[in-house]
């Protein structure tokens, strides 16, 4: 198990297709219970290049619903330094 931290991290290539190579995927979520209604997200995978953990890989899931707005921002738990680094929640 990856210990929190910040880690340098590169986004990982989930799947290689006749278009090219697939670094996140979207989807929709089970509909709500109670709204019937369900939220599109995005997962994006991870791969920790240096340290105690490096080639171990994590993945991140962004929701976008009302209360996230049309222009939501990178949450704290996902924050880039240099275009390199990810911090595990």
């Amino acid at each position: 198990m990856i210990k929190p931290g910040t880690y340098a991290a590169v986004v990982a290539v989930q799947n290689v297709t006749d278009v090219g190579e697939l670094a996140c995927q979207f989807g929709h979520s089970k509909p709500n219970a109670q709204t019937g209604e369900a939220s599109p997200f995005v997962i994006v995978k991870f791969t920790i290049i240096r340290g105690e953990f490096a080639r171990q890989s994590i993945s991140w899931w962004g929701y976008f619903t009302e209360k996230t707005g049309q222009h939501a921002k990178v949450p704290a738990r996902l924050r880039f330094h240099r275009g390199r680094r990810r911090q595990v929640p």
